[in-house]
């Protein structure tokens, strides 16, 4: 998203192709928002800082998947602010997540890729596969369902970086089969770390590696981000040389969407994304209550007609799942 244990041993990593593309690890249907909730840079809401966030209820209707920002890829700590939010989930209390709301922990982002580079744990296979053994402890510890690889240029430019965080994924398969891992890339695909993820995670027949669950597509204008579905969905059948090799499930690409969007842009993405069987809508991104804004402008906690447009989009979604 732009803006801002045990000991290593490296194992034969195995894959199992298997047809679709999340093995029921996301719902059918997302609603995703990214929020706010930890940034090195901006004071009082460090990594380390205790402070008490608290969702707005168009986020608790209007979402079914919450994407926590961001993990510090120098650290690699689990901010406070995750922990405090996400041992909330089901308890009802005030600014709670609900029950069924999967919750992601986001490693990364614009910055941390460009003030970071390269990320430690990336320069060799044998420190990703171990970082992987710590991220395997992560949903007992601190109550998530799974990680977004948000990993960018920057430090996902460098030439190692991408095979040794495919090694990660797979490490991480090893011992969490039923985590959630979602790889955020850009409308055209442009950082080579989030094109070999891809490119190891599906197949040209679209069937599955199990590596990454999800391409989430980093577009933020209205509904552009349904015109470049095919650079994933379609992306072995693009020109000689293109980055992405494979063909990427229907149902495993996230259409991008802005915080704040005209309320029929995102009932059409939602539409759409029923139409053409795709996973969903991220939504870049919404603040929380008591939280931090990067761009006010950008904040989906600012519009009231936004907010309004995902709970209908979350309505749509669940009565296209039965629920």
């Amino acid at each position: 998203m732009t803006t801002t244990k045990l000991p290593s041993t490296t194992t034969k990593m195995t894959t199992t192709t298997t047809p679709g593309s999340s093995v029921g690890r996301y719902p059918d249907k997302v609603v995703g928002f990214y929020i706010t909730l930890a940034d090195d840079t901006v004071e009082g809401y460090h990594t380390g800082d205790d402070w008490d966030p608290k969702l707005y209820e168009y986020q608790q209707t209007g979402a079914n998947v919450l994407f926590f920002t961001f993990v510090n890829p120098e650290t690699m700590q689990v901010p406070k602010s995750f922990q405090k939010l996400a041992a909330t989930r089901g308890t009802g209390v005030d600014g709670a997540i609900p029950k069924d709301t999967k919750v992601i922990f986001a490693i990364g982002g614009y910055s941390y890729s460009l003030d970071y580079n390269p990320w430690k744990w990336l320069t060799s296979q044998e420190k990703a596969e171990a970082m992987a053994e710590e991220v395997a402890t992560w949903p007992e510890r601190f109550g998530c369902d799974g990680i977004d690889l948000d990993i960018e240029e920057g430090a996902g430019s460098r030439p190692e970086a991408g095979s040794n965080l495919v090694h990660f994924v797979r490490r991480l398969r090893q011992l969490r089969p039923d985590i959630i891992v979602g790889q955020p890339a850009y409308g055209f695909p442009q950082v080579p770390a989030e094109s070999d993820v891809i490119n190891a995670s599906w197949n040209v027949d679209s069937t599955s590696n199990n590596v990454a669950d999800s391409v989430g597509l980093m577009v933020y204008e209205g509904t552009e981000a349904l015109r470049y579905v095919d650079n994933y969905a379609k992306g072995a059948e693009q020109w000689e040389g293109f980055p992405i090799r494979v063909n990427v499930p229907r149902d495993a690409i996230l259409l991008g969407c802005k915080g704040v969007t005209a309320s029929q842009s995102i009932v059409t993405l939602a539409d759409e994304s029923i139409r053409q069987d795709l996973l969903g809508v991220m939504v870049w991104y919404a603040s929380v209550r008591n939280g931090f804004q990067y761009e006010i402008s950008w904040d989906a906690s600012t519009s009231t007609d936004s907010q309004h447009a995902y709970v209908s989009a979350m309505q749509n979604f669940n009565a296209h799942m039965g629920k």
